[in-house]
């Protein structure tokens, strides 16, 4: 159930911008991408952690997922 995995953390960053849930919200985003798949878009959203979230766990979480799917 990836696809609506994927639809309701998109909600999540879309309803709550600026919350504390958002960072997690696009690095799961960004896995269950990769588990249907979609590298493509897997890759942009894990570096969107990265780039936007940088200190975080979630961003060191999203490099060691980047390295895998490479």
């Amino acid at each position: 159930k990836y696809e609506k995995a994927i639809l309701e953390y998109e909600k999540v960053v879309k309803n709550y911008p600026d919350g504390n849930k958002v960072p997690k919200a696009l690095l799961k985003q960004g896995l269950s991408f990769h588990h249907l798949g979609d590298k493509t878009s897997a890759n942009l959203i894990l570096q969107q952690v990265i780039r936007d979230y940088p200190n975080t766990n979630d961003a060191k979480v999203a490099r060691s997922q980047l390295l895998e799917i490479k």
